[in-house]
């Protein structure tokens, strides 16, 4: 995964098609789109569950505006009762409202919270009160506990006063404190040797851990509907948005720390443009951009 530092020295003037519509900054239009002259390219001939799941990707939303998401996650009689922002805290749902396949599904009549015991994650140790009995699928104590302690340091990292500021700063913060407390592994060995919680605890990991920083500050500050976006072009790469006075806006949280490059869009397609700009794409590849907040959230687990 590269850094966006070193991506955008070397953006160049590539030829981007012009013709691209401009997403709504509320994400109600398609944002997938190819920059090449073939509009039979990437459609899918995938059916039932999979074809829901790519017609999902095309849009970028935000996990509780999305029917998908809870339609295969959430028991119908349960959605009325899902919390505000439940998707930031998913493994907090009781047994009650997950179907049987989902990775975040607990066993029923089984305790939350236990003894407080040591674990270990690719050789990391952490300790925590979660039972890891309750979760069906295995690793997701792991994903839980994660979530847990970034949420945990966020409350500290965040403190009333900010709370009280406009949106327009609060997000000024959200960049400047994910500035502070991370760094870039441009080696990228421990993206791949360490887990998420050690990377996040220890402040040196890639884009997605300044993403999962980036999404539980908003949230802690007190903007709306924050969430992680994917992009897939040579290299997958995760920006986050939020809205700010009621608009949707992209900031790229790893562009921050590297580059302290704080500049926000409305819309994900100029973004991409922005960053990745250089020669062959528009030409060649495709741009995939999609929601990525629940696979961010329970792919902390690794």
């Amino acid at each position: 995964m590269k850094s966006i530092g070193k991506i955008l020295s070397v953006v160049t003037v590539a030829t981007l098609l012009g013709s691209m519509p401009v997403m709504a900054s509320n994400g109600s239009q398609p944002v997938t789109k190819l920059l090449k002259d073939d509009p039979n390219a990437g459609i899918s001939t995938a059916t039932g569950i999979l074809q829901e799941d790519l017609k999902n990707e095309n849009f970028i939303g935000n996990y509780s505006e999305s029917e998908f998401i809870k339609d295969f996650h959430i028991k119908d009689e349960k959605k009325s009762e899902l919390p505000v922002n439940w998707y930031l805290h998913p493994y907090d749902l009781d047994a009650s409202f997950y179907k049987p396949w989902s990775g975040m599904a607990k066993r029923a009549g089984t305790s939350y919270r236990g003894a407080t015991k040591a674990h270990t994650n690719k050789g990391y140790t952490f300790t925590t009160d979660i039972n890891p009995d309750v979760f069906i699928e295995q690793g997701a104590l792991n994903a839980a506990a994660t979530i847990e302690v970034i949420t945990a340091k966020a409350k500290r990292l965040i403190t009333q006063d900010m709370k009280s500021l406009p949106e327009d700063k609060k997000l000024e913060i959200v960049m400047d404190i994910i500035k502070r407390d991370m760094s870039y592994d441009y080696t990228l060995n421990v993206a791949t040797q360490q887990c998420h919680l050690q990377k996040i605890n220890e402040g040196l990991g890639v884009c997605t851990d300044m993403s999962l920083l980036a999404l539980y500050l908003c949230d802690e500050i007190g903007l709306q509907e924050p969430g992680v976006v994917g992009v897939q072009l040579d290299a997958p790469h995760t920006f986050n948005f939020v809205n700010v006075n009621g608009v949707r806006t992209y900031f790229d949280p790893t562009a921050v720390v590297t580059a302290n490059d704080k500049k926000t869009f409305t819309d994900p397609i100029e973004y991409v443009k922005y960053g990745w700009g250089k020669v062959g794409f528009g030409t060649i590849y495709p741009i995939k951009i999609y929601d990525f907040t629940i696979s961010t959230i329970t792919g902390s687990k690794n």
